[in-house]
């Protein structure tokens, strides 16, 4: 799930807990039906990063496989970089196509986003094969599997709790 995604279901629970009127839900998603369950770890994780990030952040690294830490890093920067932006960019036009003040998503919604998206973001990266944190230490995909398993048990539970749940 993109973070534009994340950033509706923030407003729509943001409204529907002030009582006010939630904007529409992505007019793409009318009549897709149920949502089958995320089968794997890293599905779970990936869908709390918007998935315009991880199809760069693997192409990147597909195509440039980058040879050196500072380039590897570069890599990884520019991925919570472009996170960073689609957030913003979410959270803005959502402010903007909300009904009412109460409608529209805070800042606190903003910053969990980004906070469970950066925290996903890096957990994913961390377990992909040829990733920067490689270069730190040799065990790191075994780091990000192990990272990658406990988020993808508490990571569902904690969205729904401050409002960002990419299922619903």
């Amino acid at each position: 799930m993109s973070i534009m995604a994340m950033t509706r279901q923030a407003a729509r629970t943001q409204a529907a807990s002030a009582g006010g009127t939630p904007p529409p839900a992505d007019p793409r998603q009318a009549g897709a039906g149920d949502k089958a369950p995320l089968d794997s770890t890293l599905a779970k994780i990936a869908a709390y990063i918007p998935g315009e990030v991880v199809a760069t952040y693997v192409a990147v690294l597909g195509i440039w496989q980058p040879k050196t830490r500072a380039a590897s890093w570069g890599c990884f920067a520019a991925g919570m970089g472009l996170l960073i932006a689609i957030a913003w960019i979410g959270w803005a036009l959502q402010r903007k196509a909300a009904a009412t003040p109460a409608a529209q998503p805070t800042l606190q919604h903003l910053a969990w986003v980004f906070l469970i998206g950066a925290v996903a973001f890096t957990t994913y990266a961390m377990a992909v094969p040829g990733s920067a944190f490689a270069f730190e230490w040799s065990d790191a995909t075994k780091f990000g599997a192990i990272a990658a398993f406990l988020l993808a048990a508490v990571l569902p539970s904690f969205g729904k709790l401050v409002g960002v749940d990419p299922d619903a």
